[in-house]
C-alpha cells in the first residue's frame, strides 16, 4: 500500500519550523515507498503533502503524486472499483478513461461533487485533499477501512499519515500511552473507536471524513448507518448470492500491475478464491498459469495441507511456490522481529506470512489475495450466525449447529473468553 502525509501550520504561518518534523514523519513511512516518493509545498509554505509510490494496479504505473489540479492538490492510496461509472459520470470515452489514474479519478470526483465526493467511490481507499481555496483540509477512508489514516493536532500544527506512529516522528518512546486503548487491548477487546496506544494520536474511524480549517476540526460519518439484515428465501438464494459477490471481489482485485498471486492453504476460503481467480485468468490470458504460494510442513506433517492443495494444483494448473514453514512456528524468534513502532503487533504467525510475501515478491507479484478469515465466524465470537437463526425462528437448528460446534472443539476452545458463538454464558 501507498504512503500518504500532510502537514498544515493553519493561520497562515510556514513550515520552516516544523520542516524537520515533517521530514521525520515521511522518513517513518519510507517502506511504502516502493516506487520513489513526491512532495508538494504551498507557496506560502503552510502546508505540504507527501506521498510514497506503490503502483499496484495497471493505471497506476508511472504516475507520481501529489496530484494538483487548480487549487485542489491530492494524495491518494488504494484502488476504485467503479471505474466504468465514474468515468462515464464525467463524459470521457474508453480511450480516455485508460489514461486516467485512480487517484486522478478521486480528484475529479472532488471537484464535482466537493466533501461529498467519498460516497460516489467505491473500493478500498485512503485519500487526503487540500482545498486552496477555501482553506480546507480533508481526509477520508471508505467504508470498510480497508486503508488508514491517522491524525494528530499541536497547537495550530496538523499532521496527517497513513500510521500511528509516523506521526510521531518513529520516536514513540517518549510518547505518553493512552491506557484505555492498552486496556481493551489486553483485554482482548476492541479499543473505543479513534483510539490509538498513543494519546496524542486519533484513527480516523472507518467510514468517516475529517474536515480541518484554520479554527475548527469535524469528523463526518459518509458510510451506511445501519445495515438492514439481506433476506432471502432458502439456502440456495443465500448460497447463488455469495458466490455472485464472492467472484465480484476477486474479479476487483484481479486488475493488477502484472498478473496477481494468491495465497492459498488447504482451506475452503483460499482456494475458493483461487480457483475464481484460476478462471478469470484463464479467459483473459489462457496461456498463463495463476501463481500460488502455500505453506507447507516437512516435519509437523501432522498439521501439513498438501494432501488438500494437490486436486487445486492439477484441477486448475497452478503454479505453486512451496514455502517450508516447520521453524515458522507463532512467536518463533521473537528477538529478531523488526521494530514495529505503530502499536503492539498482534500477528503471531508474522515470520510464517512474510515468507510467503517475499516469496510472491520474488516471482514479480505486486497483488497477494487471500482468503484469510473466513473461519472467523465461527470460532472467533462472533454471535452473527447464531443470532440470524434464532432471528429466522430456526431455533432447533441454532441448538444443533450450537452442539455440535462444542463436539468438535470442545468446551473450552468454543466458549474462549466465556463465550460460545458469541453468547456470553450467564
Amino acid at each position: 500500500m501507498s504512503g500518504l502525509a500532510a502537514q498544515w501550520r493553519r493561520h497562515d504561518a510556514p513550515l520552516a519550523g516544523a520542516g524537520p518534523v515533517f521530514a521525520r514523519v515521511t522518513a517513518a513511512l519510507a517502506h511504502r515507498a516502493i516506487d520513489g516518493s513526491g512532495q508538494w509545498l504551498s507557496e506560502d509554505g503552510s502546508i505540504a503533502l507527501w506521498h510514497g509510490q506503490f503502483w499496484t494496479t495497471p493505471e497506476d504505473e508511472g504516475e507520481l503524486q501529489p496530484l494538483a489540479f487548480g487549487d485542489v492538490t491530492l494524495v491518494f492510496d488504494g484502488r476504485i472499483d467503479n471505474r466504468r461509472e465514474l468515468c462515464e459520470a464525467f463524459g470521457h470515452t474508453q480511450a480516455e478513461a485508460a489514461a486516467f489514474s485512480d487517484a486522478a479519478l478521486a480528484l475529479q470526483a472532488f471537484r464535482r461533487w466537493d466533501e461529498a465526493f467519498v460516497t460516489h467511490l467505491e473500493g478500498p481507499f485512503a485519500v487526503v485533499v487540500w482545498d486552496a481555496s477555501n482553506r480546507r483540509l480533508l481526509g477520508a477512508r471508505d467504508t470498510f477501512g480497508r486503508r488508514t489514516l491517522f491524525y494528530r493536532t499541536d497547537g495550530d500544527l496538523v499532521t496527517i499519515a497513513s500510521e500511528p506512529g509516523a506521526l510521531l516522528g518513529g520516536d514513540v518512546a517518549g510518547a505518553d500511552l493512552d491506557e484505555v486503548f492498552l486496556a481493551h487491548f489486553f483485554a482482548l477487546r476492541a479499543a473505543p473507536q479513534g483510539r490509538t496506544m498513543f494519546a496524542s494520536v486519533h484513527e480516523l474511524p472507518a467510514g468517516h471524513g475529517l474536515c480541518i480549517t484554520d479554527g475548527a476540526l469535524r469528523l463526518d460519518c459518509h458510510g451506511p448507518q445501519d445495515l438492514a439484515p439481506i433476506r432471502y428465501r432458502n439456502i440456495e438464494d443465500y448460497g447463488e448470492r455469495f458466490a455472485e459477490l464472492l467472484e465480484r471481489a476477486v474479479l476487483r482485485r484481479m486488475r493488477a500491475l502484472g498478473p496477481p498471486a494468491v495465497m492459498m492453504s488447504g482451506g475452503l476460503d483460499s482456494t475458493s478464491v483461487a480457483a475464481l481467480a484460476a478462471t478469470a485468468l484463464a479467459r483473459a490470458t489462457p496461456s498463463r498459469r495463476l501463481s500460488v504460494v502455500s505453506y507447507v510442513f516437512d516435519e509437523l506433517s501432522e498439521i501439513d495441507e498438501r494432501q488438500w492443495m494437490a486436486p487445486m494444483v492439477a484441477r486448475y494448473d497452478l503454479d505453486q511456490t512451496l514455502v517450508v514453514a516447520d521453524d515458522a512456528w507463532p512467536l518463533s524468534d521473537f528477538a529478531s522481529w523488526r521494530w514495529q513502532a505503530s502499536g503492539p503487533d498482534t500477528g503471531p504467525f508474522r515470520p510464517l506470512n512474510e515468507r510467503l510475501y517475499a516469496a510472491a515478491r520474488a516471482k514479480g507479484h505486486r497483488v497477494l489475495l487471500t482468503g484469510a478469515a473466513s473461519d472467523i465466524l465461527f470460532v472467533s465470537g462472533s454471535a452473527s450466525w447464531l443470532v440470524d437463526l434464532v432471528a429466522d425462528g430456526r431455533w432447533t437448528e441454532a441448538v444443533v449447529e450450537m452442539l455440535r460446534h462444542v463436539r468438535r472443539l470442545g468446551p473450552q476452545r468454543c466458549s474462549g473468553a466465556n463465550r460460545c458463538g458469541g453468547w456470553r454464558r450467564g
